[in-house]
């Protein structure tokens, strides 16, 4: 029936054979399973002692595991405190982290870090202090505090506390917004701390210079060696800690039981240390911010301060060229004027006489003529006029405009050489405007021939450039006047006006070109236009 029988029954009395310490043995039927009375032999089977040998060893190891449970259960109370407290840190940590991250205030942001290291369970410190180094300065500046002044306080204000039982956040807006209310108290007296840095003897100072953190009550120092913090914390256990990130001090951070008197550990230190590692980035960052903002405010005043100087300048540099131009051009005005004054009183001195002459009346349509020329190149000079551009051909225009110059050029005793492109050079071009360039640029090459030469005047595609080059023999542009070649007025000839070439210039840049000139003293200048050659 039972085709495995780990136990064997060697009871004659037991008609299966099948040990009652077997599990099968339970279904066997009441026939086939052993009398009650008859199980008293099984004393003497080696099977059932050899059980019962098991069974003392195991009743002893669980005498042992009990005795060895009960001693390690008050441990495990105490660890699972411990581990409660770790894991009350760390949620404060997270949630005072996410709060230093929303803020760009360094204000709100001490109001946390000292609100995460008196509140609730996880910290628990009766009252903490923040003090920054500033640098400018060479201090220690008592920053911000938070905490009762005596155990009265403490009372009211812990009992408060335990009746809202107010979030972090709410906690802050409380911290900030008695902050400008309190005229006395821990955080005024904390906000009258200003100690040198190179104070070596000082408990906060060596703590931010050694980057250690100090425990008062083992420690047995004080904060008595300076004022205003005679009195701070006497006699209780108190905490420094320095704040410092990436080996850079940025401050230190008081905690205390004054008021409960209980003992900081080995374990609150270490807390705190986290703590304060935690916040010293977000502090770094803050005051650097601070830092920049003030800077760029500062650079904000320098610019406008710049741009009010520039702009005085500005103004009396355009007074200076309008009495510049004034005189210029009075000048340039005058001469014609004295001239066909001049002229016009001999003629009529002499009106109905044999002296009565004609030249004199050509002397002035002349400088008629050139009065007229002053106006129209300074009109256009100061006048902003859109370009009439159209598509039309370099050649042609070059070709047309060297017509109409060339009895002048002839009557100056001067060969000139044409050289076009081979291909038409098309473009958006204002004909009117480049024709008075090129009479300019001639015009010029003439008065530096003045007893004849050779004129080259030749087209080209460069790069996608239109050119226009015009090469004379001539006396060539000393190198000291070259930067002053197109400035208004600017000029070497008797009867020249000064604004042939800034208004050629002016041109040019409308289009969007340029002019390039290459001179030479004694043997000739040539200046190439280039213009973009667009549809």
């Amino acid at each position: 029936m039972v085709k495995e029988i780990p136990f064997k029954c060697s009871n004659r009395a037991n008609p299966s054979g099948v040990c009652w310490l077997n599990p099968v043995y339970l279904s066997l039927s009441g026939e086939e399973r052993l009398p009650l009375e008859k199980i008293v032999e099984c004393r003497n089977c080696p099977t059932f002692l050899d059980a019962e040998e098991r069974s003392r060893g195991r009743r002893q190891v669980d005498k042992n595991f009990q005795t060895m449970f009960n001693s390690i259960l008050p441990c495990l109370g105490q660890f699972n405190e411990q581990l409660q407290e770790k894991i009350e840190e760390l949620s404060l940590l997270k949630e005072v982290t996410e709060n230093l991250i929303k803020t760009n205030d360094l204000q709100e942001a001490l109001a946390i870090i000292l609100a995460g290291v008196t509140v609730g369970g996880a910290f628990g410190f009766n009252r903490a202090a923040v003090f920054l180094a500033d640098s400018k300065r060479d201090l220690l500046s008592g920053r911000l505090a938070v905490g009762p002044k005596d155990p009265e306080e403490a009372r009211v204000i812990w009992k408060a506390l335990e009746d809202q039982e107010p979030s972090l956040g709410q906690i802050v807006e409380g911290i900030l917004s008695h902050l400008d209310e309190e005229k006395e108290g821990l955080s005024a007296l904390i906000r009258e701390v200003n100690i040198p840095l190179d104070q070596q003897d000082n408990i906060l100072i060596r703590s931010l210079r050694e980057r250690k953190s100090f425990n008062l009550e083992t420690t047995r120092e004080t904060f008595s060696d300076f004022s205003p913090l005679d009195n701070y914390s006497a006699g209780a256990p108190s905490l420094v800690v320095p704040i410092v990130n990436e080996e850079r001090g940025i401050g230190v951070l008081i905690a205390d039981n004054s008021i409960t008197g209980k003992r900081i550990t080995a374990e609150d230190v270490v807390a705190l240390e986290t703590f304060s590692n935690t916040a010293a980035p977000v502090l770094e960052n803050i005051t650097l911010r601070r830092r920049l903002e003030t800077r760029l405010r500062e650079l904000e005043q320098v610019h406008q301060l710049l741009k009010e100087n520039q702009d005085y300048l500005i103004r009396h540099e355009r007074l200076a060229d309008i009495g510049k131009l004034a005189t210029t051009v009075a000048h340039e005005v005058r001469t014609p004027l004295v001239t066909i004054g001049g002229y016009a009183q001999r003629l009529l001195r002499n009106f109905g006489t044999d002296r009565f002459e004609k030249e004199d009346l050509e002397v002035i349509v002349e400088e008629v003529d050139r009065l007229d020329r002053i106006t129209r190149e300074l009109l256009e000079y100061s006048k902003e006029s859109p370009l009439a551009l159209e598509s039309c051909d370099l050649n042609l225009l070059v070709s047309k405009s060297m017509e109409v110059l060339a009895p002048k050029l002839k009557d100056h005793n001067i060969t000139s050489r044409l050289d076009y492109y081979p291909q038409e050079l098309k473009g958006k071009l204002d004909r009117h405007r480049l024709r008075q360039v090129i009479f300019n640029l001639v015009e010029n090459a003439i008065d530096s021939m003045p007893t004849g030469g050779d004129l080259t005047v030749a087209t080209g595609l460069r790069n996608n450039y239109l050119s226009l080059e015009i090469s004379d023999s001539g006396y060539g542009i000393p190198e000291n006047e070259l930067p002053k070649l197109f400035t208004p007025f600017f000029t070497t000839k008797s009867k020249g006006s000064g604004l042939g070439l800034p208004v050629s210039k002016k041109i040019i840049d409308a289009h969007g070109g340029f002019i390039d000139i290459t001179t030479e003293v004694g043997k000739g200048s040539r200046f190439t236009i280039f213009l973009p050659m667009r549809e």
